[in-house]
């Protein structure tokens, strides 16, 4: 935390500067910070307002496109998104973007968007990723939540 000046022999202090990655808009705004977990893979992560940000039809969350294909580059492995009012985070796998993802454009940059069913909700930050999908019978199972789901 200190600094030897070579001249005078004293202690100076300074502050260390951490400088992440960012991902940005096409236009060049910061919309993620990039940041790397125990295990030595990178995520984006930011905050966010779930009641502003969430897609209503259909329910997912989006990303914008630059900044995704700038994650792709980066090696970005999985996004996590925390709700500002509640302090829930979302989890979701990069290559789920990739594979299930949806293209939108509601007049603002192009973006691809990921349905809830591709996130995971946490009650705390992960530094593992999200978890493996669960079989399609359990995930039906849960829409209901009251395990009354079809089986399959």
């Amino acid at each position: 935390m200190f600094q030897c000046n070579q001249k005078s022999k004293t202690k100076t202090a300074f502050k260390f500067k951490t400088r992440h990655q960012t991902l940005h808009t096409a236009e060049g705004r910061v919309i993620a910070r990039v940041q790397t977990d125990d295990q030595g893979r990178l995520y984006s992560t930011k905050r966010i307002s779930v009641e502003r940000h969430q897609l209503r039809t259909p329910p997912a969350f989006a990303m914008d496109v630059s900044a995704l294909n700038e994650a792709q580059k980066l090696g970005v492995k999985y996004h996590q998104l925390q709700d500002r009012e509640t302090g829930q985070y979302f989890v979701a796998w990069h290559h789920d973007f990739i594979k299930h993802g949806f293209p939108v454009n509601r007049g603002f940059n192009p973006q691809t968007a990921l349905g809830l069913a591709w996130w995971q909700k946490r009650p705390q930050p992960s530094d593992y990723g999200p978890q493996p999908k669960p079989p399609a019978a359990a995930l039906q199972q849960d829409l209901f939540g009251d395990g009354m789901g079809v089986a399959a």
